[in-house]
């Protein structure tokens, strides 16, 4: 069983988390550099995953990039952004791409990195990863309940 990577789509970051060989735990990746062009940010990320998987010797199987929805659950203009972001990623990888309500995750990632005592200029380079990372760990926790 291969590896799941988490993307946190953005204009500015894109924030990388990947899961352990057994889908337990997640672990923040460096984040890449976002675009306003899905496409551009598509093309970044797979060329990423190749570096990665070639350093790590790992495999994907997985990619899960986070959804943003409305609190009501409704779809977002950012949501339209991610469904064409993850149809350009699809072109370019062969793996296996889901989409996953990321409500609320930039929020716990905000409040766990003042926890920390983070200033705000290292919260503002950190909060993609840290909300990459609590979305896989959704996502992971998700799937074992649903297999109980």
């Amino acid at each position: 069983m291969g590896r799941i990577l988490a993307v946190d789509f953005g204009h500015v970051r894109v924030g990388l988390a990947l899961s352990d060989p057994m889908r337990w735990f997640a672990s923040p990746l460096p984040n890449i550099q976002g675009s306003k062009n899905p496409k551009k940010a598509a093309q970044t990320l797979a060329t990423t995953m190749s570096e990665i998987c070639a350093a790590k010797k790992i495999e994907i199987d997985l990619i899960v990039v986070g959804l943003p929805l409305h609190l009501d659950g409704s779809e977002s203009e950012r949501s339209k952004e991610v469904r064409l972001f993850c149809d350009a990623l699809k072109e370019l990888t062969p793996i296996k791409i889901e989409l996953f309500d990321e409500r609320m995750t930039t929020l716990q990632a905000e409040r766990s990195l003042i926890e920390a005592n983070l200033s705000r200029k290292k919260r503002s380079r950190t909060i993609d990863g840290v909300s990459s990372t609590i979305l896989l760990q959704s996502f992971l926790d998700f799937q074992k309940m649903r297999s109980v």
